[in-house]
């Protein structure tokens, strides 16, 4: 007897072990489990259906999908049922029902019209994995104890994985039976993401396979009416519409595990959704975006994009996101949406300035005649480093949308023509550095409230006088919440050298201290014409100077000069992570510590994005607080450059190197310029 109950621990041990194992499995796929939350019994009434009706299940969210039971599968609603969640825009339930005394079920009904919106918070997060399957294994719609079995997946075959069932060790997935689609469970640990064979890294390209379908994510975002509230994008939901077949990469990161830089990426026919954050992180030389293709939002994350093509076909968002720099828009001829103008996006009639180009270099921009519509968003430049810092607006546009302007930290001044009839609020948020703002006569236009601009008050008032309002006065828990996106500035001084006087208070007469002229500061706030620095540290906006950091290029990698220090101690690699003051900062990381170090630029190889144009680059490294940029070797100074300043090289004559910059072309000794070579 005690032999019998000693085997028997035994067998319990062993099952929760390979249990352990089958949920760790089930854990490295890294998909969503729904069913960590308890499902939630659904009645009838809640349905809106009448007592003892018979909805029909499939096995996918799909009209066409497999059905149990002979095609006949159906749940009774009197007798009640478990609702996981929804897909489909909440047009679809995934739901657990009681078949016998044995077993369960899991299968999709179509939600009824009416249903109550209590169990409906959007859809449930999903994952469209490629996975093979490693072992023979049942497939089954039978959560528990997989009693019915749907029919049997022999190794190698291809499956796509969707959602977890952690605790029971099982990953759901989508195949085919019976020649229809079909979802349902098998084990974790007989399955291995191969993700990986959909990618080919050739060279600095990167390759999507056709058959994929899905970039990022599967869900996405669609705003709803708020009853309770005016404004209706308070409230939103996620939503997932999939398809039979589509597979899904998740987030395409540019810079792939070898530490290759992509800068192309071919982008599959199949394509036809690219969600949130789904390209991220990296440098390209042109992306192009094909017919059939939809894109969230905020499809783009990190990414500056030399050429962005849009084709024929495509009809499409505009491809954007958080961070994004494009330096130039071309649309194939016959788009019958968009249409490039010098590599600007406007709408096909060339009516509507749709997206200027952020990381375009130039300093002035002529908005074309015949344009009568700055769209919202047009301009708008969340990193403040877009570096117009003039705009010449035609006679006949009409009307400039929200946001237009926001965020365009260098614009100076703007002069809106007699033919605008509308401004749309906000139109010049953020524009921290604009001083002058010419509005026909009788036109206000509204500033943003995250931005301070009591200090412009009088700088406001157009060429034909029209008063432009000061902002009201704020309350005090408006005040206490109020908030400034700070930006970047070098402190500057007609000298580039010495110091800059520093205020403890916006209204103080005296200064209380200096900060030396060429640092580089964050402005936090701006009042009276002056600049906070932090804390009780306000310098004059004249003594402050905004600038793109990234004007010609980005430096995305560096290394020391002497192979003797490219390692640390303990023989780790040292990895560039970026431009500390006058140093070029390293890491090296393991699984058991994180160090850190810099080396001076001078001892350091800079290297940029590659872009094949042949133009030599470099940055500024001087000698002093700052370098005189000479109108001829050795002649006179006509502007000084602060550490950093980036100068495209033209020709070396004699000792001295003719530079072009953001202030002007010149002369500059070669001892103050570092040469920054294209990537390695």
């Amino acid at each position: 007897m005690k032999i019998r109950k000693w085997i028997a621990w035994l067998a319990v041990a062993a099952g929760l072990l390979l249990l352990h194992g089958a949920c760790a499995e089930a854990q490295e796929l890294g998909l969503y489990d729904p069913f960590e939350r308890e499902p939630v019994t659904v009645t009838w009434q809640e349905m809106n259906v009448p007592r003892d009706t018979m909805l029909p299940v499939y096995s996918a969210p799909f009209e066409d999908a497999w059905r149990g039971a002979g095609g006949k599968a159906a749940v009774n609603t009197t007798e009640g049922f478990s609702l996981v969640g929804t897909l489909q825009g909440e047009t679809w339930g995934l739901v657990s029902y009681q078949v016998d005394d044995k077993s369960r079920r899991l299968g999709w009904i179509r939600m009824p019209e009416g249903a109550s919106g209590k169990y409906q918070t959007g859809d449930m997060w999903i994952n469209r994995m490629p996975l093979r399957v490693t072992r023979s294994v049942a497939l089954t719609d039978d959560p528990r104890s997989g009693n019915r079995q749907i029919r049997t997946l022999e190794a190698g075959e291809q499956v796509i994985g969707m959602f977890l069932y952690a605790a029971r060790g099982k990953v759901y997935v989508e195949t085919r039976n019976e020649g229809k689609t079909v979802w349902g469970l098998i084990p974790a640990d007989a399955v291995e993401d191969i993700t990986q064979t959909f990618l080919a890294a050739e060279g600095d390209v990167m390759k999507i396979r056709e058959g994929v379908t899905i970039i990022g994510s599967v869900s996405r975002m669609e705003y709803i009416p708020d009853e309770e509230s005016s404004m209706e994008d308070w409230d939103y939901r996620d939503v997932a519409y999939v398809q039979p077949g589509d597979i899904s990469i998740g987030m395409l990161d540019l810079y792939v595990a070898n530490s290759q830089a992509v800068h192309q990426v071919e982008l599959p026919h199949s394509l036809r959704w690219i969600g949130m954050e789904g390209i991220s992180t990296g440098s390209l030389t042109e992306l192009r975006f094909g017919g059939g293709l939809e894109i969230s939002n905020d499809a783009l994350y990190a990414v500056r994009i030399d050429r962005v093509v849009l084709s024929r076909e495509y009809t499409g968002a505009i491809p954007d996101g958080q961070y994004v720099e494009v330096k130039r828009w071309d649309v194939e001829e016959g788009n019958p949406v968009y249409r490039d103008i010098d590599g600007v996006l406007f709408s096909a009639d060339g009516k509507t300035l749709l997206r200027y180009p952020y990381a375009r270099p130039d300093d002035h921009y002529d908005v074309p005649a015949g344009t009568e519509e700055i769209a919202d968003y047009a301009f708008a430049d969340n990193a403040m480093g877009i570096p117009l810092r003039s705009i010449s607006l035609p006679l006949g546009l009409k009307r400039i949308g929200a946001y237009a302007f926001s965020g365009c930290g260098s614009l100076l001044s703007l002069a809106v023509p007699l033919t605008v009839k509308e401004v749309a609020p906000n139109a010049f948020a953020n524009c921290v550095s604009l001083e002058r703002l010419s509005l026909p006569p009788g036109m206000t236009a509204e500033l943003s409230s995250w931005v301070k601009r009591e200090d412009f008050s009088t700088g406001f008032r157009g060429d034909n006088w029209g008063t432009y309002p000061k902002p009201a006065e704020k309350e005090e828990w408006e005040q206490e919440y109020e908030t400034f996106p700070s930006y970047p500035v070098w402190l500057d001084n007609a000298e580039g050298s010495g110091t800059v006087p520093v205020y403890a208070s916006p209204a103080a007469q005296t200064s209380s201290g200096t900060e030396p002229a060429g640092s580089r500061q964050y402005v936090f706030d701006v009042q009276n014409g002056r600049a906070n620095l932090g804390e009780d540290r306000w310098v004059d906006l004249n003594n402050t100077r905004n600038e793109s950091e990234y004007v010609f290029f980005r430096i995305t990698d560096a290394e020391p000069a002497d192979p003797d220090k490219r390692y640390s101690e303990d023989g780790r690699r040292w990895q560039f992570y970026g431009i500390e003051q006058e140093a070029a900062g390293f890491s090296a990381v393991d699984n058991d510590s994180y160090e850190e170090t810099t080396f001076p630029i001078r001892e350091c190889l800079l290297y940029r994005e590659r872009t094949g144009s042949g133009e030599r680059m470099g940055i500024i490294v001087p000698e002093g607080d700052s370098a005189a940029l000479l109108d001829a070797p050795g002649g006179a100074k006509q502007a000084h450059l602060y550490f950093g300043t980036q100068a495209k090289i033209l020709e070396e004559s004699e000792g001295w190197v003719r530079i072009e910059t953001t202030y002007g072309t010149g002369w500059i000794r070669p001892d103050e310029l570092t040469v920054v070579a294209e990537e390695p």
